[in-house]
C-alpha cells in the first residue's frame, strides 16, 4: 500500500486507494512540500492527498481514466 509520510492514504469507505493513484500522490509529495513550506501539519496534508485521491477516483469513475494522471492530480491536490 501507497502512503504519504508514514500514512496510509485511505478512501471515504477508510479503504486503501487504487494503487496507481496513490502511487502517484506519493510521488507529488516532494514538490507538494517545497511549494507548502509552511504547511507542517501532516494530518492536513494527509487529509489533501486522501481527498485528491478520493477526487481522482471519482472522476475515473464517471469518465474513465485520466490521460496525464500526474498532472491532474497535482491540480487536484494544490
Amino acid at each position: 500500500m501507497e502512503s504519504v509520510g508514514k500514512q496510509t492514504l485511505l478512501d471515504a469507505d477508510g479503504l486503501p486507494l487504487d494503487p496507481r493513484i496513490a502511487g502517484v500522490l506519493c510521488e507529488l509529495l516532494p514538490r507538494f512540500r517545497n511549494r507548502f513550506l509552511t504547511l507542517a501539519d501532516e494530518v492536513l496534508v494527509s487529509e489533501i492527498f486522501e481527498e485528491a485521491g478520493q477526487r481522482i477516483r471519482d472522476c475515473e469513475a464517471a469518465s474513465g481514466p485520466v490521460n496525464n494522471l500526474k498532472a491532474y492530480a497535482w491540480t487536484t491536490v494544490v
